[in-house]
């Protein structure tokens, strides 16, 4: 019953964010007034944060920066063991994941900042099969942004280096009957690039990663890499600063594989395609939605879209 009231209060915040932000958005048009924002402001504010997490422009020495993230994914398709393929769901099969998030950011310098990512998963899964969740912690993330060029934070762009560890805290191996995995069980390592171009009217961010996971045990978790493409369009109005956003994400995952041999059907790769919104309240507090729709995935089509919110303060 929480899960379904929690579900039905998500759509509904998302419904008005939207409409609100076409609201504004028009009324920010039909002024005429110049919507991109002041250089100062991109600096101070997290305004180049973006649905994915990346860090362009970091924080300034001594500034801190508070997230709250809640994501709830909705399946159109599931994989089906018999056909081995992705396929539309059964009635008699329901899916019920949500996944909570808190990341704290602090600049160590202009040129560092360090952050740390605690995760918790709750997920439901019912079939005729049985009852099978996973509620509890997941694998803790702490990681190191850095800024290895000269170039100056206020101007066009903007690059950023990024290093992540992440720590073998969800519980992976001697599970109970019907209980999920929550992590990978075993540490990880992801290192990332990032930039940024402010072009006259809209924002342009893009980034690459790889993840590696070495073996533990008899099992190596496959390599990940993946790209973004994220516009961003800053609207100021009279009730404060909007934004939009739209993105573009491919990634290809490897299979995992046991004692040096392939695991059939762990190979994961796709298209997700993104819309959302903020507001930027008083220069520090931020709201966040944004919507990725898994377009492509696996030889199938329109397979899930996810609802994320996010609330964010930096000090």
């Amino acid at each position: 019953m929480f899960k379904y009231k929690l579900k039905i209060m998500i759509k509904t915040i998302f419904k008005f964010c939207l409409i609100a932000t076409m609201f504004y958005s028009n009324t920010a048009f039909s002024q005429g007034n110049d919507t991109t924002y002041q250089e100062n402001d991109s600096v101070n504010n997290p305004l180049y944060l973006n649905g994915y997490g990346l860090h362009p422009v970091l924080l300034k020495q001594k500034q801190s920066l508070f997230q709250l993230g809640i994501i709830s994914p909705n399946y159109y398709k599931w994989y089906n063991p018999k056909s081995e393929n992705l396929e539309s769901l059964s009635p008699k099969m329901v899916i019920s994941e949500t996944y909570f998030s808190g990341k704290i950011n602090y600049g160590l310098s202009d040129k560092i900042n360090i952050r740390f990512l605690l995760p918790v998963s709750d997920l439901h899964y019912y079939s005729p099969m049985g009852i099978s969740k996973g509620i509890g912690l997941d694998d803790i993330k702490v990681g190191i942004d850095w800024n290895p060029f000269s170039s100056n934070q206020n101007g066009k762009t903007n690059y950023s280096v990024g290093y992540t560890v992440s720590c073998p805290t969800g519980k992976h191996y001697n599970l109970e009957s019907g209980n999920l995995p929550l992590g990978n069980g075993t540490f990880g390592l992801k290192g990332n690039f990032t930039g940024l171009y402010k072009a006259s009217r809209f924002n342009i961010i893009y980034s690459a990663y790889y993840s590696y996971l070495p073996n533990h045990k008899s099992i190596t978790k496959g390599d990940k890499s993946g790209a973004f493409l994220i516009f961003q369009k800053p609207l100021n109005t009279k009730v404060g600063k909007f934004g939009v956003e739209t993105s573009l994400f491919g990634y290809y995952n490897n299979a995992d594989k046991e004692n040096n041999v392939q695991i059939p059907n762990t190979q994961n790769y796709g298209v997700d395609l993104s819309v959302g919104a903020w507001f930027n309240y008083m220069k520090d507090l931020t709201l966040r939605f944004y919507v990725p729709y898994s377009v492509y995935q696996n030889k199938a089509w329109l397979t899930k879209y996810e609802v994320n919110l996010e609330i964010t303060y930096q000090f």
